[in-house]
């Protein structure tokens, strides 16, 4: 295998075969501390079968890095926003922002710089093949469960949404074994990490308002309640919206977990892309295959090969459908070879 050192991101040559695409790989830094740890795990197992790894070095944080999976704002607005980075981070500008633009740049030369960067790891990117696999890190949380990996088709303009799902339910069943094996460890860990949650966000064991939570838990505890609504009996979410606590919370967490199911592949569960800017503006031609993925971090840690070999064979099943397409086959005719 070649490694290849740019300034912000690195490139691992191994032959032919797929573009794995690692958008967040750099370091934590600052508000909104996340990368897609592990995720880069899973991209050094695949592309040790063939084909080429890209990982940005960058933080997404806008003020110390770049988040290359959105777009490069104008210069403008990048120097106008950077105080607001840093005096408001969580506000509601900041988060608009956030969630269009790539960085905030302290002046004009740090812009430049920014940009250059950008539009080098996005060129390198392109010039390796057109078959792209983009490999995210989402958390072990209730409304991911019981994902283990949410694949996304940019609204079937990077891959036909119909075809990667009769893919993904044939790898399922194939897979079934293993997910019954390691149900109950992924429930536990989700539980696990919804505690946590509530750790962080300060919740004590008497009742709170969930309005009062600050920003960033504000979006994360909506979306538990809705899967929680969804999955636990009626009498489960009535007693926990009209008392909620830590301990009903959990309570309710568990049962609803217990009623989602086997662990499974999914697609488009969760994540849409909708978000994913910058690759639908980088790569989404007639002639490519685009396909994003958000990992479970749990998988990721504890079953890297495990997942790897379920990715991989996803994407050879892709490659075995984009050829029956192309002598003929219907999608009949597709679903019965795969």
């Amino acid at each position: 295998m070649r490694t290849m050192f740019y300034n912000g991101f690195t490139v691992y040559e191994n032959g032919m075969g797929p573009v794995y695409v690692v958008l967040h790989g750099g370091p934590a830094l600052g508000a909104y501390a996340y990368r897609d740890e592990t995720a880069d795990t899973v991209g050094s197992f695949l592309v040790e079968k063939g084909g080429t790894l890209v990982i940005s070095n960058m933080a997404r944080n806008r003020i110390y890095g770049i988040d290359m999976n959105r777009l490069p704002p104008s210069k403008t607005s990048a120097v106008r926003m950077y105080k607001i980075f840093l005096d408001k981070p969580f506000s509601s500008k900041a988060r608009e922002y956030r969630q269009k633009y790539a960085w905030v740049a302290a002046d004009e030369k740090e812009y430049e710089k920014k940009m250059r960067i950008y539009e080098k790891f996005w060129h390198t990117v392109k010039s390796y093949g057109n078959f792209f696999v983009l490999l995210h890190r989402k958390f072990s949380l209730l409304k991911n469960y019981p994902s283990i990996m949410d694949f996304s088709t940019f609204e079937s303009k990077g891959i036909d949404k119909a075809t990667l799902k009769i893919i993904v339910e044939k790898v399922n069943e194939r897979h079934k074994k293993f997910f019954e094996q390691i149900h109950r460890p992924f429930m536990e860990e989700i539980l696990t990490k919804e505690k946590q949650i509530l750790v962080e966000a300060q919740v004590k064991r008497n009742k709170f308002d969930i309005r009062k939570l600050r920003d960033k838990y504000q979006w994360t505890f909506a979306q538990e309640l809705k899967t929680i609504k969804q999955h636990a009996p009626p009498y489960i979410f009535d007693r926990l919206r009209s008392n909620f606590t830590m301990s009903n919370y959990m309570r309710a967490a568990r049962v609803a977990a217990e009623r989602c199911g086997l662990p499974c592949a999914t697609v488009e569960q969760v994540f849409k892309a909708r978000l994913s800017l910058g690759p639908k503006k980088q790569l989404l031609r007639a002639n490519n295959i685009v396909l994003q993925v958000e990992l479970d971090a749990f998988f990721n840690k504890y079953y890297p090969e495990e997942t790897s070999t379920i990715m991989f064979e996803v994407i050879t099943s892709i490659k075995m459908a984009e050829l029956y397409k192309k002598i003929g086959f219907s999608q009949k005719n597709i679903k019965e070879f795969l």
